[in-house]
């Protein structure tokens, strides 16, 4: 995407968001997975402001990526493991 310089991307280390999921495997349907995930503000310059596409080489042929941006979907606070797991 060009974004090649050290400098393009300036994380917001106050921003950071912890929370964890407990779902079915996306692989594994029936396997209950744990997720531990972790979220941060980032502004990073040089990106495509509109819907762009990246490609890469497969053995059978090449893979298109298509792109655009959405808007951030609501704030996800930190759930304790319990609570996640009753919600489902």
């Amino acid at each position: 995407l060009g974004v090649g310089s050290a400098g393009a991307v300036q994380v917001d280390l106050s921003s950071l968001r912890q929370w964890r999921e407990a779902r079915s495997s996306y692989s594994y349907p029936t396997l209950l997975s744990h997720y531990n995930l972790h979220q941060l503000d980032a502004t990073v310059q040089g990106l495509p402001s509109g819907s762009f596409q990246t490609s890469e080489r497969e053995a059978a042929g090449r893979l298109l990526h298509l792109w655009e941006w959405r808007r951030q979907r609501p704030e996800t606070a930190f759930n304790d493991l319990t609570t996640v797991l009753w919600a489902m």
